[in-house]
């Protein structure tokens, strides 16, 4: 009788012992998924917040201006272009144009970064290249100060736009193209090939959402 008792206090305890331990991983089981949600919303929060910073970085203009890509508040979409007054590609500030007077009342704002950083295809002075710009191109989007985006001395916009992109590596050449919806903080990255005419439809895809 007393070996019964002891047998049946023996499995009682295991099951007691098992039913705790199924209790304790459902627990942690519970709090592991918490903390995975919070991690995702962390990360979520934190991306966001960059490109809160990346859209409130200060620029300056071939005129000597600040200005902030959060002070387009109509601007949806945003194209950030590097450019050069003497490179082969250079006659795509005709289609840049023609992308800013299409969509800039609907929410696109183009950006142009020049730069002599590839081949020095941009030797001239900034009111130099305000001024081929205006005469061969008639460009009226916004031109920012001639500076680096490339190498140790790229300049910080640059640096905050590539760690944001999926594409990281370095500029490879004049006039790579970068899409930036306000909206989802989505940055789409273009080589220099992709014409502002490839580009058409994309914008106007975006600002029809």
């Amino acid at each position: 009788m007393k070996i019964i008792k002891s047998a049946f206090l023996t499995v009682f305890l295991n099951m007691t012992l098992i039913g705790l331990f199924a209790l304790e991983s459902k627990a942690d089981l519970s709090l592991n998924t918490k903390e995975q949600i919070q991690f995702k919303s962390a990360k979520t929060i934190k991306s966001g917040a960059s490109m809160d910073a990346l859209l409130g970085m200060e620029l300056i203009t071939v005129n000597n201006k600040k200005i902030k890509l959060s002070d387009f508040k109509k601007s949806k979409v945003f194209l950030i272009v590097n450019t050069a007054s003497k490179c082969g590609y250079t006659s795509q500030y005709e289609g840049l144009e023609s992308l800013h007077k299409k969509f800039k009342d609907k929410g696109l704002a183009v950006i142009a970064f020049p730069s002599n950083d590839f081949g020095s295809q941009e030797p001239g002075t900034n009111e130099q290249i305000q001024e081929f710009c205006k005469l061969n191109y008639g460009v009226t989007f916004p031109l920012m100060l001639k500076a680096s985006v490339k190498g140790q001395s790229t300049q910080p916009f640059y640096k905050a736009l590539l760690n944001l992109s999926s594409d990281k590596s370095d500029i490879g050449w004049n006039f790579e193209k970068f899409l930036i919806t306000r909206e989802g903080s989505k940055i789409e990255r273009f080589k220099s090939g992709t014409t502002p005419k490839d580009l058409d439809k994309i914008i106007s895809g975006i600002l029809l959402r």
